[in-house]
């Protein structure tokens, strides 16, 4: 499997700041090798002239943002740059490895006079999908093949493009559009702006991976169903799953999942603020995720490419969701949701403004994941939750290294018990987290 993986902390927002980058693992594997001659990576990111710290204070604050909008971006950025140029050879084909590694921003992308050949979302390969332009939600990740002109009359602009309209408000500072340039002859002039007056983009559920993996079918084992909001709470401006804020809590989750043997299959061991779901393995695992805010969200699923099997406007109908009783035949889902029979797999995802998704996965990964909104505000606000998968196997598989142990210690972090520290009675959370900290990671407001 290809992987053009974001690398990034979510820790105080330090990717914002600077602390990203693309990590490229090759695949010898690959059902398109030699289908291109040359790779290259397109980075899409935005840029803010505050440090994350200072702006993220002032977001959190009720009194200094009582409209709870998030901090805008001043303008977008190609490879971290502006004008950025990108050479080519006539006639070669280029694997284009499409990274959106933005803070807030959603993204436009569009090559000038050059439509580009989606074959992987996501280190998910896909079934060939040409298209004019892509749409790419922050931390998504597309691969493209471009075919070069064999006699190009100049060179061509790439155009990228923020989308604004996840913008609570669009001040005047912002420049919405970033220029780079496929370099055909340095001795050409750059390419003039390119507008593009449609950005005729596709549905990514319309996209069909190439291994053909079936729809993961029948009633599930395990269903979350998250409604996604908006709240005050603590002082501050949160967000959250089912009205749970996400806060980390003095034993990190994956370590109360180590040490509380079987225990560990209750979630109230992670403390109610982890927000935590435990599922068995090799559960079929259903999330619902109903959004109640008026603006997209991309979610992001760490651990897993799961299955995207529905799409649509307000909340799930409770007709959908399976029935239990045993004088009802639970509806498969495919009679549910009309789900396609071999649906798009990838970890990020967008569920619409006041819209829901249906993803499914096999829990066959142990691990503590993580599954948040990947707008780096909403992280901060506390739009997460923890999907616990096969505690028992991770147990039986992981041990705590030393030198994490050492580490932990060294930062007065217990590496044992459940979420409050407790290793006597686990479900005894006094001292567990659950108010919100002055600021994000402890910064005053």
């Amino acid at each position: 499997m290809p992987s053009s993986v974001l690398t990034l902390p979510h820790r105080s927002g330090q990717y914002l700041d600077g602390l990203r980058g693309p990590l490229i693992v090759e695949d010898p594997g690959s059902p398109y090798a030699g289908q291109y001659d040359e790779e290259m990576i397109v980075t899409l990111s935005d840029w803010y002239h505050d440090e994350f710290p200072g702006l993220s204070k002032d977001y959190l604050s009720t009194t200094a943002n009582a409209d709870g909008h998030e901090p805008v971006p001043y303008s977008g950025l190609l490879n971290e740059g502006q004008d950025t140029k990108y050479p080519v050879k006539a006639g070669k084909t280029y694997f284009v490895r499409v990274i959106n590694m933005a803070g807030f921003s959603q993204m436009y992308l569009n090559f000038d006079e050059h439509d580009v050949t989606i074959i992987e979302a996501d280190g998910v390969y896909t079934e060939p999908k040409k298209v004019e332009s892509l749409y790419v939600a922050t931390a998504q990740r597309y691969g493209v093949l471009l075919k070069a002109k064999s006699h190009p009359r100049r060179n061509y602009a790439i155009t990228a493009e923020l989308n604004t309209q996840m913008f609570d408000t669009t001040p005047p500072y912002v420049h919405k559009k970033v220029t780079g340039c496929l370099e055909y002859d340095s001795r050409q002039p750059a390419p003039p702006e390119h507008v593009v007056q449609n950005w005729n983009v596709i549905d990514d559920m319309t996209l069909v991976p190439q291994d053909g993996q079936a729809l993961l079918d029948g009633n599930p084992d395990k269903q979350i169903v998250l409604d996604l909001n908006f709240f005050k709470q603590d002082g501050q401006n949160r967000a959250g799953f089912n009205n749970i804020t996400y806060l980390g809590q003095k034993v990190p989750s994956l370590f109360t999942a180590m040490t509380t043997g079987a225990a560990a299959e209750n979630s109230l061991v992670y403390g109610v603020n982890a927000n935590a779901q435990v599922v068995k393995y090799g559960q079929l695992v259903e999330i619902v995720i109903n959004n109640h805010d008026e603006g997209s969200h991309p979610i992001h699923l760490h651990g897993h490419a799961p299955q995207i099997v529905a799409r649509g406007n307000g909340t799930m109908p409770a007709s959908k969701l399976p029935r239990r009783s045993l004088r009802h035949r639970t509806p498969t889902s495919t009679d549910r949701y009309g789900a396609p029979k071999a649906p798009m797999r990838r970890d990020t995802w967008i569920v619409g403004g006041s819209g829901y998704t249906v993803v499914r996965f096999r829990a066959t990964n142990p691990g503590v994941w993580l599954l948040h909104c990947h707008m780096e505000w909403h992280v901060a606000a506390g739009l997460g939750a923890t999907i616990v998968e096969a505690p028992l196997q991770i147990q039986s598989g992981q041990k705590i290294p030393p030198a994490m142990a050492e580490l932990c210690k060294a930062q007065g972090i217990p590496v044992a018990g459940n979420a409050a520290g407790n290793m006597v009675n686990y479900t005894d959370l006094t001292g567990a987290v659950t108010v919100s900290p002055d600021g994000p990671w402890g910064a005053k407001i």
